[in-house]
């Protein structure tokens, strides 16, 4: 997929710091996927909502197979 969104939910989302910059470790299973297979990606903290946390239900962008933002879905 060159880019794209995607729904899923969040499985963990760990705050963490690379030579002073804020970045998440984000951890997500998408909708639909067989056998539960979990993703992950990194991401600045400015391309990820606040206090996201484990079972939130999300939309997923991704560039050419990289996730690049992390939305919340709509209710």
């Amino acid at each position: 997929m060159l880019h794209g969104a995607k729904e899923g939910v969040l499985k963990e989302v760990r705050p963490l710091a690379i030579h002073g910059s804020p970045y998440c470790d984000v951890y997500f299973q998408l909708a639909g996927q067989p056998g539960g297979q979990i993703g992950s990606g990194r991401i600045g903290t400015e391309s990820i909502y606040p206090n996201a946390r484990s079972g939130d239900r999300v939309t997923l962008h991704f560039v050419m197979n990289l996730l690049v933002r992390v939305e919340r879905a709509e209710a």
